[in-house]
């Protein structure tokens, strides 16, 4: 069974949310256009909210080290708007949803005020 978890992160004491990820789990957090698709070599963590962010961050920065290599100054600004809206959402001045789905339904997001589904 395929679910979903979904949760509004609004303020700094939304990052300190529990995620567990399995393997098999996509992420997305739709208003930063960020979607990670499970690979072959994907592996399964527990995290927080944070977590997540920080771990965006890190692809983002590698990410930024081939732009500055290829001088691509397209890619440069979208990477540094991302860090700006990161920034932003752990300041609580920017509200994002992530969202986990799950084909084998191992991860979860522990809060109240997540929204789960059962897709299939």
């Amino acid at each position: 069974m395929i679910r979903r978890f979904e949760l509004e992160v609004t303020s700094p004491d939304d990052l300190s949310v529990r995620v567990i990820r399995s393997q098999t789990c996509r992420i997305e957090v739709p208003e930063l256009g960020v979607e990670i698709d499970p690979g072959t070599a994907a592996n399964s963590f527990i995290t927080d909210v944070e977590g997540i962010l920080e771990r965006i961050c890190r692809v983002l920065r590698m990410v930024k080290g081939y732009a500055l290599e290829e001088g691509d100054q397209d890619k440069l600004n979208v990477i540094e708007r991302l860090f700006r809206q990161i920034d932003a959402v752990k300041r609580g001045e920017l509200a994002i949803t992530l969202i986990l789905e799950d084909e084998s339904g191992d991860s979860m997001i522990l809060s109240e005020n997540v929204r789960t589904i059962d897709l299939r």
